[in-house]
């Protein structure tokens, strides 16, 4: 969930410590012979080495940042200015179609997020504002085209929404999208449930054996090939943002919990893309849940974070509700692996996604936030 580069290039200091961090990576794990990385792979292993207690850095400064963030984070409600910005690298092979159908994610009003205002620019196409995307068409990528969106827009996070359970009966499906109730996931749901029958226990229980039992980190899609989302989690036992918050979705499906997938925007100092789900409890409705609490305590072993993202998150940029709501492509092929490649910028991040196999760039994401 974290990306390395983006929470600790900024400091001279801990540019060191994470080029030791990697160092002692290499010795560990590649006999000191390590040219090339793959940057997921080396995340997990640095999150690995400092659950063990191998390598400093995980636990001293890592966890730290995450926490430091969030602490630094305006109450509620707070006005927000959020630039995201994408630069799509020039392509040749051609869409199907003739044309190209550029993406960018938009802001979704719901009752956290209101007084929306919106501004898009592109340096060349015809702008489209869908509902859940921006959309640029232009008939060619043979040079760089960049679309721009600046959002402006009041945020609070505690602001209920109450639904109803005729609505959320819908979010019940046991195959949506990558969410599948499929028959390991059925017997984990019903091993940790037992015969628990109140939904907010149930969901505290699901949470509790993600963080106990499993590890976070980054998963390439690559990884994970055609096996379903949520078994090839239960079976790895690793999740990032997304692939956890499949599996926490199914998982309560499996056990009569309405959940969803929602996507967005951490507005955090290093803000980024984000996953997490919203449950519907019947004395609450959607209540939203968060695996960055794996993360913030420490894969568990600090009690006074694991509460922090269970029932209750922080400032987001909410872009899509699944499956009703959400961006889908951004608009070039994205079949073959990829990495992707983050760093800090001045207010915000970029993170560039290049081809794995010969390093072709493909798209380059950046966001700025700045509260209002």
């Amino acid at each position: 969930m974290f990306l390395l580069g983006a929470r600790m290039a900024a400091a001279p200091a801990i540019d060191d410590e994470v080029a030791a961090t990697i160092a002692g990576i290499q010795a560990r794990h590649f006999g000191g012979k390590l040219v090339g990385y793959d940057p997921a792979e080396m995340l997990g292993l640095m999150v690995l080495d400092g659950f063990a207690g191998t390598d400093r850095f995980w636990s001293q400064r890592y966890v730290p940042s995450g926490r430091a963030m969030v602490s630094a984070l305006p109450g509620h409600p707070a006005r927000f200015e959020v630039e995201l910005r994408r630069h799509f690298h020039p392509q040749s092979r051609r869409p199907a179609g003739g044309n190209w159908r550029l993406r960018l994610p938009t802001a979704i009003v719901t009752p956290a997020i209101r007084d929306l205002t919106l501004s898009v620019h592109a340096s060349r196409g015809q702008v489209h504002r869908r509902p859940d995307r921006i959309e640029v068409i232009a008939p060619d990528l043979d040079e760089p085209l960049e679309m721009t969106a600046r959002f402006a827009f009041t945020s609070d996070p505690s602001a209920g929404d109450r639904g109803s359970l005729a609505e959320s009966r819908k979010w019940l499906n046991e195959r949506e999208g990558a969410i599948h109730v499929t028959p390991a996931v059925r017997s984990l749901a019903a091993g940790i449930a037992g015969e628990e029958s109140d939904p907010s226990r149930i969901l505290r229980a699901l949470l509790d054996h993600l963080i106990d039992h499993m590890t976070c980190a980054m998963v390439q899609p690559a990884w994970i090939g055609e096996a379903a989302v949520p078994d090839w989690v239960i079976a790895h036992r690793w999740f990032d943002c997304r692939t956890g918050s499949i599996l926490l979705a199914s998982l309560c499906r499996a056990c009569g919990i309405p959940a969803r997938l929602i996507g967005g925007y951490l507005l955090w100092a290093a803000p980024m893309e984000h996953h997490w789900i919203e449950a519907w409890l019947p004395d609450r409705g959607w209540t939203s849940f968060d695996l960055l609490a794996w993360d913030l305590s420490a894969g568990g072993r600090d009690a006074g974070w694991r509460e922090s993202h269970a029932g209750a998150i922080d400032h987001r940029m909410i872009t899509q509700i699944f499956p009703d709501r959400f961006v889908g492509s951004p608009g070039i092929d994205m079949r073959r692996p990829w990495h992707r490649l983050p760093r800090s910028l001045a207010g915000g991040t970029e993170t560039r996604f290049v081809d794995a196999i010969d390093a072709r760039p493909l798209f380059t994401e950046s966001v700025r936030v700045q509260p209002g």
